[in-house]
């Protein structure tokens, strides 16, 4: 009875659970920045969220005089600290360039299948100047793993990943960056071969942990489900001209103990050419579709966590159950 009484409760408190992880995207950054003056008139503009939710919760436009410029549009979201913390973006890039010494308006709003409490509406301006972004060198950047943490278990909350396991990625690139819009993009190999995105930061970027260094990467794996230990990494100017792309293999990546009841770590080293733990780089483009050689982005599953799926019937059952065995 006492194991019939906390499968109820705990039943019950799965949408509890699920209200406490799951919060609202809620805007992040807004790239060219807000106010910055003498932008290249070939920029394209980012827009990033983070939260519980999918992209097109929110709608974006270029505007210069209330007249909304013509732009091609892309977006994707991924998972990243944990199941309930989502990140997604937008990126918009101009069919044509944009007008020289003008004040250029980022318009943000909320749909209506936005989960928040109340709708966004959010205006953003910077103005550009004459010229366009520096010419960017294809070579891929050089990615390499220089610190894996497992996180114990007492520091990890209801909103984590059960078997989650972080680590610090370096990246060295030659872009030249003078108006901090340029980003780096991770796509993780899934063990079917295929990619998905797993990372989109921006470069000369470094948490506290690193004070001294930049470009600095954090990366979560959940070790709970299948996974390949292999990564690619390509870099997008501020025009979203994409370089080259590198490739990571590290199979021993979750090498932890853990008995995750799954087959972890798959070793496609020797498909890749890659040793654990180096890097390689490819020959090819990253990819051809979106523009200026942006990789195609994989359908976004940004769908909420699991407890989502939670299905009153079954806790109605055990506290059925539970009132019959008191009353017996």
């Amino acid at each position: 009875m006492k194991g019939l009484t906390w499968m109820g409760l705990a039943l019950l408190g799965a949408p509890a659970l699920a209200q406490e992880c799951e919060k609202p995207l809620e805007l992040r950054s807004v790239t060219p920045a807000s106010e910055a003056v003498g932008v290249p008139i070939d920029s394209r503009v980012l827009v990033s969220f983070i939260g519980q939710g999918n992209a097109d919760e929110f709608q974006v436009e270029i505007r210069v005089d209330g007249q909304v410029l013509s732009a091609s549009k892309e977006s994707w979201c991924y998972p990243h600290e944990g199941p309930y913390e989502v990140h997604c973006w937008w990126a918009l890039q101009p069919e044509e360039l944009l007008p020289a010494a003008e004040k250029i308006e980022i318009r943000i709003q909320s749909t209506s299948t936005y989960q928040g409490d109340s709708p966004i509406d959010h205006l953003d301006h910077f103005t550009t100047g004459t010229e366009q972004t520096e010419a960017i060198r294809s070579l891929a950047p050089r990615l390499k793993v220089i610190d894996v943490i497992d996180i114990p278990e007492s520091e990890l909350t209801d909103c984590d990943f059960a078997h989650p396991r972080k680590a610090w990625f370096q990246v060295d690139s030659e872009i030249a960056d003078p108006h901090a819009s340029a980003v780096f993009q991770i796509d993780e190999q899934a063990v079917d071969g295929s990619f998905f995105r797993a990372h989109t930061v921006f470069l000369n970027h470094a948490p506290p942990t690193f004070k001294e260094a930049h470009n600095i990467i954090k990366q979560y794996v959940n070790l709970e489900k299948p996974y390949t230990g292999c990564y690619r990494i390509w870099a997008e100017d501020g025009a979203g001209t994409a370089t080259k792309a590198g490739n990571l293999c590290w199979p021993g990546y979750g090498d932890t103990g853990l008995d995750t009841a799954v087959d972890t770590a798959v070793d496609t080293a020797s498909d890749t050419g890659a040793e654990t733990g180096q890097d390689t780089e490819s020959d090819s483009d990253p990819g051809t579709s979106g523009s200026k050689g942006v990789p195609p982005i994989r359908s976004c599953a940004c769908s909420t966590g699991p407890t989502a799926k939670f299905n009153w019937g079954w806790g109605l059952i055990f506290l059925t159950l539970l009132r019959t065995r008191r009353t017996g």
